[in-house]
């Protein structure tokens, strides 16, 4: 049973915001206008699909309060969110009116279609409350997909890094990492964060990340690699790599933190 400040965010959607690789304000505003549409009666992701010239208008007051900056006044969010969402392909609308007040918008066709849960479907509870007071996209990002993946038996996922896009991983790594710390507090989790090498070009080329709650229920030789370079144990809000030395000791552990 979800709070009343979540909403469900199903894996596709998670993938199209990835994808846009959106700025903070942007990523507030998508998470506050998809928050809008799931706890307003008489909305809904289906029937905005269903009725793509349909469009909505709600108080910016309102999208702030779901998730703008706690205890903030001004309306930027709103402002770059909507600079940065225009043309893109999460909104097939999204107008600020001239005085500042009101946003009208609707969600893209397969962005609302892909928001319908279905069968089978991976989804998170994205709680605003939390979206509201991280501070920057791979915080959000990696919030989302830890929420996402928690209810497994053996949680992981790759983050959105992308090296042509983001640049080498060790020089955006300092911001993930910091995001894993943040999400680690907030959600009670620890995390193992390892850099996967291509066997085709001998660089990182993805980066993977597994869940540890307090309760795991990893098992022996399956929450650390065998052997690696640059792995991360993320443990009680702090991070610390490992020499292969200590990734060999680690083999068998269950835990992040301990044996």
């Amino acid at each position: 049973m979800s709070k009343p400040s979540e909403f469900l965010c199903t894996e596709r959607c998670i993938q199209h915001i990835e994808d846009a690789h959106l700025p903070l304000y942007g990523l507030r505003l998508v998470h506050a206008c998809h928050y809008f549409v799931d706890q307003t009666p008489g909305l809904s992701m289906q029937n905005m699909a269903l009725h793509p010239d349909r469009h909505y208008t709600v108080r910016c007051q309102t999208l702030l309060e779901a998730t703008g900056t706690p205890n903030a006044n001004d309306f930027d969010m709103i402002k770059e969110g909507v600079e940065f969402l225009q043309g893109g392909k999460i909104f097939s609308h999204l107008h600020l009116h001239e005085n500042g007040r009101k946003l009208t918008f609707h969600f893209a066709k397969r962005y609302a279609d892909d928001a319908v849960r279905k069968k089978g479907d991976k989804f998170a509870f994205v709680d605003v409350d939390q979206v509201r007071t991280l501070r920057t996209r791979e915080q959000i990002e990696c919030y989302m997909r830890a929420t996402m993946v928690l209810r497994s038996d053996f949680p992981m996922f790759a983050l959105s890094w992308r090296e042509d896009r983001d640049g080498p991983w060790l020089q955006a790594k300092k911001s993930w990492l910091l995001a894993a710390r943040r999400v680690g507090e907030r959600l009670g989790l620890d995390f193992v964060i390892i850099p996967r090498i291509s066997v085709e070009t001998d660089e990182i080329d993805r980066v993977q990340v597994k869940l540890v709650p307090k309760v795991s229920r990893w098992s022996q030789g399956k929450l650390f690699p065998r052997d690696g370079q640059g792995v991360v144990v993320v443990v009680n809000g702090k991070s610390d790599t490992l020499s292969r030395a200590e990734l060999r000791t680690r083999r068998n552990w269950c835990k992040a933190d301990r044996p």
